[in-house]
């Protein structure tokens, strides 16, 4: 979730940002705040910032442009943040617009701190009072920023670029790509090497091996097909082909030489490959060896979470369907999803609109049209739902411990409300 506060100085813009996104768990990210770390770190665009500050000069939208787009591509920020302030600038807009839509995301709501004139008058008056700053006898410039704010809020952009109606953030509708029957096959050709890509790395799974190990063959057996390479490595800065996660790791566990797989272990592998030009992905878990009742019984109910939730994609049904179907498995089962992470549509891009969460009412959200082509992803928990991310900045673990498990498939959506298409399978 996406969340830009606007408002004039003294509105409240970064007490409420930060209750926000306590409540929430999300970054906040203030251009401020951005500036004053670089130059504490001493960091490149730090350096340079500070050469403008030292001269009294306003820091140019350049070196601004610069660090939002380095925090973005954060991977803290992969799945919101409260934005503080900004974008105040048409360059900035366009940056947060293009690197959202990159990534199948956008804008999910706009807030207006609209405070009385007066009332940021004593604000303002009263904060320069307790900075021991002179205050100067006329206000005027304080009722610009308003009238700046009150205007970008009503032409405000979703993360395609376009403007919402009436400036109501509840017309805003998802960019929803239909693919050729070109385009759905050419997803069918890299879903192949996706599916035999999971069933070599199957075959590796064993006592004694390392993720690193895995990763390798993976991306070698990638690469050895005519234009076809990795989806995840670079996407994010991501630095493997593949996301192995372990037991209580729910998803993008890096490969490490360090991770070496034992007896009775859960191994979760997610893997895309793009192909002339469009992507598919699937995951699948897979046991090491001999495991628990409860570890064996988690696998079958998110496998069965996941056939629950591809037969629901048909033409006329609704994203809803989707994630009510997997919720329903999962939960009857005594088992819990995980909220904070989606899957999502596919296609040129890996990530694209629409969310499709785990959880959900039935008729609710984006309707499903042909030619759709969507990732379902059941995460399901032994525990909680609630999850955090490691110090690593990617490894998303389950907060209380329990095993987790995680199975995909990339489907396109058929003529006349049939089954869909599962483009993740091998011949």
């Amino acid at each position: 979730m996406f969340i830009l506060l606007l408002g004039a100085p003294g509105s409240g813009k970064g007490t409420q940002g930060k209750i926000l996104a306590e409540r929430l768990g999300l970054p906040k990210i203030t251009t401020g705040d951005l500036l004053r770390a670089a130059v504490k770190a001493a960091t490149p665009l730090g350096r340079e910032a500070k050469k403008f500050m030292d001269d009294g000069k306003l820091v140019p939208d350049s070196v601004i442009l610069n660090l939002i787009k380095e925090e973005l591509a954060k991977p803290e920020a992969w799945t919101g943040a409260v934005l503080d302030g900004f974008p105040r600038t048409a360059a900035q807009a366009e940056l947060v617009d293009r690197r959202l839509g990159e990534r199948g995301q956008r804008l999910n709501h706009i807030l207006l701190l609209d405070v009385p004139e007066e009332e940021l008058v004593r604000r303002m008056t009263g904060r320069a009072a307790a900075e021991g700053r002179r205050i100067p006898a006329r206000h005027g410039p304080l009722d610009r920023p308003l009238r700046a704010a009150r205007h970008r809020a009503s032409g405000a952009r979703d993360g395609r670029g376009r403007r919402h109606r009436r400036g109501d953030q509840a017309h805003h509708r998802a960019m929803i790509t239909i693919k050729s029957p070109r385009e759905i096959e050419t997803m069918a050709a890299a879903g192949r090497v996706v599916a035999e890509t999971l069933a070599l790395v199957a075959r590796h799974v064993r006592p004694g091996v390392s993720t690193e190990q895995l990763d390798r063959v993976a991306e070698d057996f990638i690469r050895s097909h005519p234009g076809a390479r990795p989806s995840f490595k670079g996407l994010y800065d991501f630095p493997a082909t593949l996301c192995t996660s372990i037991n209580q790791e729910v998803v993008h566990g890096i490969p490490s030489p360090r991770r070496v797989l034992k007896e009775g272990d859960l191994l979760s592998v997610d893997v895309g490959v793009w192909r002339d030009g469009l992507h598919a992905d699937s995951a699948a878990t897979f046991p090491v060896g001999p495991v628990s009742p409860e570890a064996q019984r988690l696998l079958q109910v998110t496998r069965d979470a996941l056939s629950a939730g591809v037969a629901q994609a048909r033409a006329g049904n609704h994203v809803g369907d989707i994630g009510h179907a997997v919720q329903q498995v999962a939960e009857g089962a005594g088992f819990s999803v995980v909220r904070e992470l989606v899957g999502h549509g596919i296609g040129s891009s890996f990530h694209e609109d629409p969310q499709i969460p785990n959880y959900g009412k039935p008729k609710r959200g984006p309707r499903l049209m042909p030619g759709m082509t969507i990732a379902i992803e059941p995460m399901v928990n032994v525990g909680g739902p609630e999850i955090r991310t490691l110090e690593d900045k990617w490894t998303v673990v389950t907060e209380d411990g329990s095993l987790s498990a995680h199975f995909e498939h990339t489907v396109a959506i058929v003529e006349n409300g049939g089954l869909p298409r599962i483009l993740t399978v091998a011949d």
